[in-house]
């Protein structure tokens, strides 16, 4: 078993690994080794802010302020400017995520990026529909939800929960023939599976991305989230993680 008693709990009965580790005894891993700079180094100074975040030592979130990694302003403002340089990294070429505190927020957000990369010519074709509503077609990016070592993607490897996937054909039969968006190894998933277990993976909840590793990283961060989920979701990208605070609210106008 391997896993983080300090990032999110599981949705039904939990605290398995806790319990291991306190009367059986676990190995425990020491050095991160997920954030890297540009030229590949390793990035030591935010494995360790990740570390305080972990531990709920509030002296993390300096690194992030003084890296000019912080926005702050109105709900509004900070989906905007979440929203604004997710777009520029994945024009770019970046593995990119939006991640967000609720189910409706993320579908705001994948249904925008969806649409614009339908305006711009990048998702073109039929699409299928997803099990929440949304829709896939070639050119747009998917995440599968599920563990399935019957669907292979080479001789050892299967389609894995929380796997980022670029659509490249659909069929008739509502399958998606897609590519890893690390691996390159290319994947046909069933109808079913598809019916069932993907999800445009543009943006996600927090608990959607847990155990993934993109390249960068844009979070919303409001006053529904404790410290498991603001370690959690700020701690995915390789190169950077940011995140968009809401810190102030518009009020209503009293006519």
């Amino acid at each position: 078993l391997l896993g983080d008693p300090s990032q999110l709990a599981a949705v039904g009965s939990g605290g398995v690994l806790r319990l291991i580790d306190r009367y059986v005894g676990a190995a425990q891993l020491e050095e991160v080794h997920r954030f890297i700079h540009a030229d590949g180094s390793l990035n030591v100074e935010e494995a360790t802010a990740s570390l305080r975040l972990r531990d709920g030592d509030a002296r993390g979130l300096s690194f992030y302020i003084e890296d000019d990694r912080v926005r702050g302003g109105t709900r509004e403002a900070m989906l905007e400017d979440l929203y604004t340089a997710w777009s520029a990294d994945m024009a770019a070429g970046e593995s990119t995520l939006m991640v967000a505190p609720t189910n409706d927020v993320v579908l705001q957000l994948n249904t925008r990026a969806r649409d614009e990369r339908i305006a711009a010519g990048i998702v073109k074709g039929r699409a299928v529909e997803l099990h929440d509503g949304s829709y896939a077609a070639v050119g747009d990016v998917i995440v599968t939800r599920n563990n399935d070592r019957r669907i292979k993607t080479g001789k050892t490897d299967w389609v894995k929960n929380r796997d980022l996937w670029r659509v490249t054909k659909r069929h008739h039969d509502g399958s998606l023939s897609a590519v890893h968006r690390d691996t390159n190894a290319s994947v046909h998933l069933p109808p079913e599976y598809v019916r069932e277990w993907v999800e445009l993976g543009y943006a996600s909840t927090i608990h959607g991305v847990q155990g993934m590793t993109v390249d960068t990283q844009h979070g919303m961060i409001d006053e529904s989230m404790n410290r498991n989920q603001l370690y959690t979701g700020n701690t995915r990208g390789r190169y950077m993680n940011r995140m968009y605070v809401v810190t102030d609210a518009v009020l209503e106008v009293d006519l």
